[in-house]
Parts: C-alpha cells; sequence; structure tokens
C-alpha cells in the first residue's frame, strides 16, 4: 500500500489508543475512590496511586511520542508513536 497511508493508520490507531487508555484511566480512578471495604472507604495507603499514576506516565508519554513531527523518518515516528500507545493500553 501507500506509505503515506500506512503513517497515517498508524497514527490514528495510536491516538485511539490514548482515548481508550484516557477512558480506562479514569474508571480506574473512579473505582479506586468509591471502593468501600467492610462498610468503610479504602484507606490512602491501600489505594492503587502508583499503578494509576505509572499508567498517567504511560499515556503522557505515548501522546509526546504521538506529537512528535516525525519529518525526518515519518514510518518509524508512527511505528513507535502506535507502540507506546498500545503500551500504555496495556498498562492501564
Amino acid at each position: 500500500g501507500d506509505p503515506v497511508r500506512l503513517v497515517d493508520a498508524r497514527r490514528a490507531v495510536g491516538w485511539w489508543l490514548i482515548g481508550a487508555s484516557r477512558a480506562m484511566l479514569a474508571l480506574a480512578r473512579q473505582h479506586a475512590l468509591d471502593r468501600v471495604q467492610f462498610g468503610k472507604p479504602m484507606p490512602d495507603g491501600l489505594e492503587p496511586g502508583d499503578r494509576l499514576a505509572e499508567a498517567l506516565v504511560a499515556i503522557e508519554g505515548a501522546e509526546a511520542t504521538l506529537e512528535l513531527p516525525g519529518e525526518d523518518n515519518p514510518d518509524l515516528t508512527a511505528l513507535l508513536a502506535k507502540a507506546a500507545a498500545g503500551k500504555a493500553a496495556l498498562t492501564t
């Protein structure tokens, strides 16, 4: 196929994964805030804050990669951006 279209498709999938990751992160955060154990909210020390922060860092990194101009090698940039977005989605 046309290499420009493949680059555009990879970037589109990357952005879709970023959107899905952000939605999953919002749901996970709300679940953590709403979670109760034995009729009481979870103590601060038991919340999954570290994992949520790790997911946010992965999402932000993938988004930054997708925003790279990629003028020198657009195919490689798009491939890396899609891979970063996929990793962020798995982390979330």
